[in-house]
């Protein structure tokens, strides 16, 4: 723990290193190399402290050894000054695998939790150099094995995800430290999942807006209604009840219903559609903002007023439609679709003359906004 008195009277006594300090690195068992930016690696010995003589500045130290994540601190030279820096605490390197290969199944990856905080929260995190849709905290599950670059909130670390544990990466005012623990590990996912408490306070529990499963949407806007070349529009209201069953893909039953003035009658003609459908989401379900198309199909159903007699008809309707969702929370987005709804009447009912046989084909379009809750 103490310098050579040689090589101290040498530092001070001469003109030429008058201006230069002097860095001790100490370690706590055999079989570390310790390297020096700018200098060569130095095997070092619990015995005896490595020694450096350096100019004033900041320098990066880095210790290796088999088996283990490398280490890496920083030191401040000051001139005619003694630094000291201790290498203690090691983390065990995972051993390399080969992953199992079944049959049919092709290999099998092995997954492990990745969690990241910092403080100040509320910072983007990049994982490899694309941008996460959550800021921090955050956590990602059901993460493939092996090294991964995190960048947030000042710090730069490769940190390792390994099998069935939870890597914690901190960031406390540009400072960084990497941990594990087995504990309180949640079952893998089959894709990575970014999760975060979007309401402030410490990490929790609440999955994302997409993996949620139960759907309920609610929205306004217009229902238009085309018959050879007439074109005529009103206010119309669309709900619907759906099941995601993966984050690309949702499944439900839908209904819209519209108010249409009719021409030459003081009444309006009430339509509904309502039928099934399914919405498939285009882009990746990490990004907030997710355009989508829709397919779908049912019946369609008409009441108005024509010639003084009241008409009823019925028929079926098949849809297609384009659209977005917007998450704002965990749990609830903003949406824009507008669809095409194409419609055969084959049955009215015409005041008291019951029912008959018709063959009225209209397109309806069918615009709307509105918000989902997913639970």
């Amino acid at each position: 723990m103490r310098l050579s008195l040689f090589a101290l009277l040498i530092c001070l006594a001469t003109p030429a290193f008058s201006q230069s300090g002097f860095l001790q690195v100490h370690v706590f068992e055999e079989g570390i190399e310790i390297t020096v930016e700018s200098r060569g690696s130095v095997l070092a010995s619990p015995a005896k402290p490595v020694e450096f003589g350096l100019k004033p500045g900041s320098y990066t130290i880095t210790a290796k050894k088999a088996g283990f994540e490398d280490l890496v601190k920083t030191a401040r030279i000051e001139a005619d000054k003694i630094t000291e820096v201790n290498i203690s605490i090691f983390t065990a390197r995972p051993r390399e695998r080969q992953l199992p290969f079944n049959p049919g199944e092709g290999l099998s990856a092995r997954t492990g939790d990745l969690k990241i905080i910092s403080v100040p929260a509320d910072r983007a995190v990049f994982i490899d150099g694309e941008q996460r849709q959550f800021n921090t905290p955050m956590e990602i599950t059901g993460m493939q094995t092996g090294y991964y670059t995190i960048r947030t909130a000042g710090c730069d670390v490769v940190a390792p995800v390994r099998e069935d544990a939870v890597t914690l990466v901190e960031c406390m005012n540009s400072i960084s430290r990497v941990t594990f623990s087995d504990a309180g590990r949640r079952t893998p996912q089959p894709t990575d999942v970014a999760r975060q408490n979007r309401f402030g306070g410490d990490y929790d529990s609440e999955r994302s807006f997409w993996d949620q499963r139960f759907e309920i949407g609610l929205g306004g806007g217009s229902m238009t209604v085309r018959e050879e070349g007439t074109t005529k529009s009103g206010v119309g209201i669309n709900t619907s009840l759906a099941y995601a069953i993966n984050r690309r893909v949702t499944l439900g039953a839908f209904g819209s219903y519209g108010i249409i003035p009719v021409d030459g009658s003081p009444d309006n003609s009430k339509n509904l559609l309502a039928g099934v459908f399914g919405r498939l989401y285009i882009t990746s379900s990490r990004s907030s903002f997710r355009p989508f198309i829709v397919l779908g199909g049912g019946g369609a159903w008409f009441d108005a007023t024509a010639f003084g007699l009241n008409v009823e008809a019925s028929g079926v309707a098949g849809m297609a439609g384009l659209g977005f969702d917007y998450a704002l929370s965990n749990s609830m987005a903003l949406y824009l679709q507008a669809e095409y709804n194409n419609v055969n009447y084959d049955t009215a009912t015409v005041g008291n003359l019951g029912a008959v046989e018709i063959d009225l084909e209209l397109d309806y379009i069918v615009a709307v906004g509105g918000i989902r809750f997913r639970f």
